[in-house]
């Protein structure tokens, strides 16, 4: 999984001021992975809208059936404290599939996720 981290705001300006930019860069990058790149996690402190819809232009761009999740850090916290809770298996392990969605992911889509892909 790869991870992809920026500040509030930073995601959103970079978004407008250099749009074509992103969309030329992040699915080279995807693409130029020897091995293939199945979630590119933007983690941010707050998205709008738009950067979801820009999420799902890069998947479309990546050529590759990379999903661009978004998600705030204090949801990314939500999860990575909660996750065990979710899991029925005496030795549990973590499921990307939580995370595997391109769009924004919000807490009760994260919560929905957790109890069927970690079961």
């Amino acid at each position: 999984m790869h991870f992809f981290c920026l500040m509030k705001g930073i995601f959103l300006k970079t978004l407008d001021k250099y749009r074509r930019l992103w969309l030329i860069k992040l699915p080279r990058y995807i693409r130029s992975e020897p091995t293939r790149v199945s979630i590119f996690l933007i983690v941010t402190s707050d998205f709008t809208q738009e950067a979801v819809y820009q999420a799902q232009k890069l998947k479309a761009f990546s050529e590759d059936d990379t999903d661009v999740a978004i998600i705030t850090a204090e949801n990314l916290k939500y999860v990575s404290e909660l996750w065990e809770e979710y899991s029925g298996k005496k030795e549990p392990e973590f499921s990307h599939q939580v995370l595997n969605l391109t769009g924004g992911l919000n807490r009760s889509l994260l919560t929905s996720r957790m109890e069927w892909a970690l079961k």
